[in-house]
């Protein structure tokens, strides 16, 4: 499947081969880690399956081409918190990796990180600010 078909949370899971109810074993965790816990796995899965299988990273290659988001704080009155995320950009590197927000969230491209963004950022925030965006 080309990553751009992979636009919900059911056809990653579907395109990795993985039973979606397997989401309902993060049920079993604090109530306080449920959520964040489940985002971040939904989100690890997205970024897998639109990566594809042939792209491994290797933080260690500085000859290796890595692209990976760069959200940027917003002010959002229509949220509890009061802020959100958008996507400032992108940033390739080769021989290093920021320690900002996601860094370690690294795409083959920037059209793979994009799409991310497009479809799946609500996993991010849910992540990083638990308790604020919708499921």
């Amino acid at each position: 499947m080309n990553y751009e078909n992979l636009t919900t949370d059911e056809l990653v899971f579907k395109h990795l081969g993985i039973d979606i109810k397997c989401l309902e074993a993060f049920d079993l965790l604090p109530a306080a880690d449920q959520k964040p816990m489940k985002h971040l796995f939904i989100m690890e899965k997205a970024i897998e399956a639109i990566n594809g299988p042939d792209f491994k990273v290797d933080i260690f290659n500085t000859n290796q081409l890595k692209t990976y988001l760069w959200p940027d704080v917003v002010k959002d009155d229509s949220r509890t918190s009061g802020f959100g995320f958008s996507y400032l950009g992108w940033t390739l590197s080769r021989s290093f990796t920021l320690a900002y927000v996601g860094s370690r969230r690294l795409f083959e491209n920037r059209d793979k990180a994009r799409h991310f963004w497009k479809y799946f950022s609500h996993h991010f925030e849910g992540y990083v600010v638990p308790g604020n965006i919708k499921e």
